[in-house]
């Protein structure tokens, strides 16, 4: 009987970090660090089966609202992000150029971004009575004045694999690469779709101190992380690969729930910048909203009203 051969120590961590737990764990430090509150790891149910479902960091951190008052309860905005870890050689995303092909006319693809109170920022009331105004995804400014679209958007993406092979006194010992396994990477991305979809959900489920309601506005960030060098393919044309930093995914669902959605490609080395930009973008949106908190709070006054003649209703 022959003895199996153990793993030397360098086998053995070559091995750890070829898996993908070492930049999961990594990336959820970076938000740590910067006083998120933070779960690698996070579970949830899928809305279609009841199986759980995994995304590989959430986490979140709150603004305040200060001009809210001090005879309110002092009011919050959240900017919760939840993270998708990729490791490959490299990450191609193929664009759409003009890239309103995508983000132009049509539902909102930032619009799956917001959950939270009010739902819509109801400003006047019809002659019939009915509220009536904007919705809060156009009138913070998310894609043109805030959290913009980068200069590369795309609906499909490609990871680029390394093949092991067999070598001979003719071959060199570098690997071969080839386009990823499609189906693999987009169910893990439609994965991430759904714990968008239901992480609001879950999030206001939880109590809050008192049991108080009120102005509660709420934003959800998806990012797909990518340990790989990163680059554009523009179909439409010949160019050779363009390297980029940054870009961003516009994908439709239509399921258990519909849905067109923004997913953020960041690499893992500009992750302390990207997350720069966006929390100044969203601090800003705090300020805004408590500037015109009086217009939230009313707004969120009627949707209580609607939402209580709708129990009415169907009770």
């Amino acid at each position: 009987m022959s003895q199996q051969t153990a793993p030397t120590p360098d086998e053995v961590q070559n091995a750890v970090e070829s898996s993908g737990y070492p930049l999961e764990i990594r990336v959820a430090h970076v938000f740590a660090r910067r006083g998120y509150e933070t779960t690698p790891s996070w579970v949830y149910p899928d809305p279609r089966t009841g199986d759980s479902r995994e995304v590989d960091v959430a986490a979140w951190r709150t603004f305040e609202l200060s001009s809210a008052g001090d005879s309110r309860q002092r009011s919050q905005l959240g900017l919760h992000v939840l993270v998708e870890c990729k490791r490959s050689p490299a990450f191609v995303i193929y664009a759409a150029r003009p890239a309103t092909v995508l983000t132009g006319a049509g539902r909102n693809p930032m619009a799956s971004s917001y959950f939270g109170e009010p739902g819509s920022l109801w400003t006047t009331q019809s002659p019939g009575g009915a509220a009536c105004g904007e919705d809060i995804v156009g009138r913070d400014g998310l894609g043109k004045t805030r959290w913009k679209w980068p200069d590369s958007v795309g609906s499909h993406f490609t990871f680029v694999q390394a093949l092991r092979r067999q070598t001979d006194e003719k071959q060199t010992n570098r690997p071969q690469f080839k386009a990823g396994d499609d189906e693999f990477y987009h169910n893990r991305l439609l994965g991430l779709l759904k714990g968008i979809h239901e992480y609001g959900r879950l999030f206001l489920a939880r109590p809050l101190p008192g049991g108080s309601f009120g102005v509660r506005p709420h934003f959800v960030v998806p990012i797909l992380l990518v340990d790989a060098d990163l680059y554009e393919y523009d179909v439409a044309s010949s160019a050779p690969l363009r390297p980029i930093v940054r870009a961003a995914l516009c994908r439709t669902y239509w399921g258990e729930f519909f849905g067109r959605f923004r997913v953020d490609i960041v690499r893992e080395h500009d992750l302390p910048h990207y997350l720069d930009d966006l929390e100044r973008d969203f601090g800003d949106i705090a300020s805004q909203i408590a500037s015109e908190y009086h217009l939230w709070e009313h707004a969120e006054t009627l949707d209580a009203n609607i939402r209580g003649q709708r129990e009415g209703n169907t009770g």
